[in-house]
């Protein structure tokens, strides 16, 4: 039986793959590098809240629009966990804020409240 298994074996070679040093530790450095980028990432990620953003153009007709977005920088600029854009086309009388969309639900309330 032995003899049978031997002879089997002949064939194939058992010799082990041959790498340089240098080759080990190339593909030490890509996976490190790959592990500490999916590491940092992970990290950034946990930081960012997922709260959906949104864009919101508001047509003012009542009030200065200069004036408006001013106040409404003043007044979402403290909250610095949420933050809340907001930019002017004084021309067009367009208010363009961009945030996440709850703060999008106040400042909709306090333009159309300022707004009448």
């Amino acid at each position: 039986m032995a003899a049978e298994v031997a002879k089997a074996c002949e064939g194939v070679s058992t010799r082990w793959y041959q790498y340089r040093l240098s080759t080990l530790l190339l593909i030490v450095l890509i996976v490190a590098l790959a592990l500490g980028w999916w590491v940092d990432r992970s990290r950034l990620a946990a930081q960012i809240p997922a709260q959906p953003q949104g864009i919101k153009i508001f047509s003012v007709v009542n009030v200065d629009a200069m004036d408006l977005s001013n106040a409404l920088r003043d007044l979402f600029s403290k909250d610095e966990s949420d933050p809340v854009f907001v930019a002017v086309e004084p021309r067009a009388k367009q208010i363009i804020v961009r945030g996440p969309t709850g703060k999008l639900a106040e400042v909709e309330a306090l333009v159309l409240r300022l707004d009448k």
